[in-house]
């Protein structure tokens, strides 16, 4: 709700930064591309799964502009996903300064908790966008919809139980 409000008293544009997004995804080659250095992929991904979330939030909101307030599940679901893109985008960003400041080796077991934690959020908030789509659109824009959101939640795979065997195994070296 405060993101919206803060939007719609101008404090900062909202409604381009949708249609930025509703561009993009209609139009894959208008993604932003990756950069470069540690976690690069990832910070990438967790670009695209922003976007994502307010792909979907969109598309709530144009639905329920009027009556956005009444409809509390729709606003939980949006909050759950921007408070998981938040935590998600910290611990990738974390992730790349130590592996900036203390190089990539000691950056391990940082690095990798970020990938298994992103691996799961990006599960976790891909579901809840697409559960927030099915309860707003009505059936004949629901595949069109769904389509344009699964070019931002797409495109990362991470074999998450070798990353947490690394993990379990670096804890039981510190003991």
């Amino acid at each position: 709700g405060t993101v919206l409000k803060r939007a719609m008293k101008g404090q900062f544009d909202l409604m381009g930064a949708m249609a930025k997004i509703a561009e993009e995804a209609q139009d894959a080659s208008k993604l932003p591309k990756a950069g470069a250095g540690p976690l690069a992929t990832e910070a990438h991904v967790v670009d695209l799964l922003k976007r994502g979330v307010l792909f979907a939030s969109n598309e709530a909101v144009l639905r329920h502009m009027n009556d956005l307030q009444k409809q509390q599940m729709l606003l939980m679901a949006m909050a759950d996903m921007m408070m998981e893109a938040y935590a998600v985008d910290s611990a990738v960003a974390r992730a790349r300064q130590i592996a900036l400041e203390q190089g990539e080796v000691q950056a391990r077991i940082p690095t990798l908790l970020a990938q298994i934690y992103l691996a799961n959020a990006l599960r976790a908030v891909r579901q809840r966008a697409e559960d927030l789509l099915v309860n707003v659109l009505p059936e004949g824009e629901l595949a069109g919809k769904l389509e344009a959101l699964g070019r931002f939640f797409g495109l990362y795979r991470f074999a998450t139980i070798p990353a947490k065997l690394a993990v379990a195994d670096h804890l039981l070296e510190r003991e």
